[in-house]
């Protein structure tokens, strides 16, 4: 596997692949995508709605041979053109519920949401 670079907003992410040995992958930057803000009237309640749409990521690396970047969900979404960007997936949690790792570096699947 080539090398996996961390650019997701934790400070430090650990890759627990179920067939291998944990990979501490720490923040090598932070990559978000450009939001806009807009009225979107008021809710039944009175209160105003705001409505939130993204463009694409700030930040983002090149392309380079060899290295995947770890990720946001959205980032991965935006960018569907980028085959190097994957996001943390299978959570893996402590006995606390203290989420201390990943088990996936995963990309979106084809087609609609699926009933599990």
């Amino acid at each position: 596997m080539g090398e996996l670079r961390n650019y997701t907003p934790h400070k430090v992410l650990t890759y627990r692949p179920d067939d291998g040995e944990p990979v501490v992958l720490p923040q090598r930057g932070n990559v978000r995508l450009v939001e806009q803000f807009d009225d979107g009237g008021l809710l039944p309640n009175g209160r105003p709605l705001t409505l939130l749409s993204y463009g694409l990521a700030d930040g983002l690396p090149e392309a380079t041979a060899g290295v995947v970047f770890v990720v946001s969900q959205l980032v991965v979404g935006a960018h569907p053109e980028r085959e190097d960007l994957v996001f943390p997936a299978g959570l893996v949690r402590n006995d606390e519920g203290d989420i201390v790792g990943f088990r996936y570096l995963a990309r979106p699947g084809a087609g609609a949401v699926r009933q599990v």
